[in-house]
């Protein structure tokens, strides 16, 4: 076993590993923001696609005074196929969420995608043992709610709204696999192959639609490819030191982070609603945080 799984795992069990994997999970929620961000102003310049595969190209190269200094170690691995289909879940996701966007409106398709964390809650119940108390149950549908209140939704149920859920489930799905994967897997080795995976994965259908980005466009690049590389290694290491049941519903406050870093860029301002949304999903997150975890059997 790695010394940084043993590590991770020596300490497991304290107090302070749920807040520190929650603080972890603020700080890639916000370079989320951040790179959501420069990616929104990067679309009317490049395909998506290329901005996907370009972004991992960068971020890999963040990786390579890692691998300089650490050696090869850092990446070799025997659990290839786990990292692989924890990329092909999350990045199966990604295209399902961005193929209902001309069909339903955003509000609704951000909406459903934050039942992640409910569908989170389920398969960890189903598939990780984790025995989850009816006030946290609550506390995550309380914390929907207020997701609802930022999104404020308005399309009708039909094959597009479920193809969203299935977006959601498939977000989950790439959340349990990061956090089998960090039980004998070090954080940096589940980030690196989370990129390496994604560029196998997104360069051929980029290739069809591949344009060369300007000066600008390249700035932008490596702004978004930097904090991907952050954001990713900050997703692993919460998971890995927080009860997963405890971290997934920490990634309801990349909704208003969003919000606040559209508003901060693109003078998007949230009506009272949404602020009042806010309050909820932080209040239902820290509660989510804070309760006392059920002893474990055995």
């Amino acid at each position: 076993m790695s010394g940084e799984v043993a590590e991770a795992r020596s300490v497991a069990g304290r107090p302070s590993d749920d807040v520190r994997g929650a603080l972890l999970m603020l700080v890639s929620g916000l370079c989320f923001a951040l790179l959501s961000a420069a990616t929104k102003e990067l679309a009317a310049d490049l395909p998506a696609l290329v901005i996907g595969a370009l972004r991992n190209v960068v971020a890999l190269a963040c990786f390579a005074p890692m691998i300089w200094r650490r050696g090869f170690a850092l990446i070799r691995t025997e659990r290839y196929w786990s990292h692989f289909f924890r990329s092909a879940f999350g990045y199966v996701s990604f295209l399902a969420f961005i193929y209902v966007l001309p069909i339903l409106t955003l509000a609704d398709v951000i909406a459903l995608s934050f039942t992640t964390p409910l569908w989170s809650l389920l398969l960890s119940s189903l598939f990780m043992g984790e025995r989850i108390p009816a006030r946290r149950w609550l506390a995550v549908a309380i914390g929907f709610g207020g997701v609802l209140l930022i999104a404020q939704p308005t399309s009708g149920v039909g094959w597009a709204t479920a193809l969203a859920l299935a977006s959601a489930v498939l977000a989950s799905l790439a959340m349990m696999k990061v956090k089998q994967l960090s039980r004998t897997e070090p954080p940096d080795r589940i980030a690196f192959y989370f990129m390496l995976n994604g560029l196998l994965i997104g360069t051929p259908l980029a290739v069809p639609v591949w344009q060369m980005p300007t000066g600008r466009a390249w700035l932008l690049l490596l702004g978004i490819g930097a904090l991907s590389f952050l954001s990713q290694r900050c997703l692993t290491r919460g998971y890995a030191l927080g009860q997963f049941s405890k971290m997934a519903p920490m990634d309801y406050c990349r909704l208003p982070l969003g919000i606040l870093t559209g508003f901060v860029f693109f003078g998007e301002l949230p009506d009272a609603l949404s602020v009042l949304g806010m309050a909820v999903v932080v209040a239902s997150t820290l509660y989510i945080l804070t309760a006392r975890s059920p002893a474990r059997s055995g």
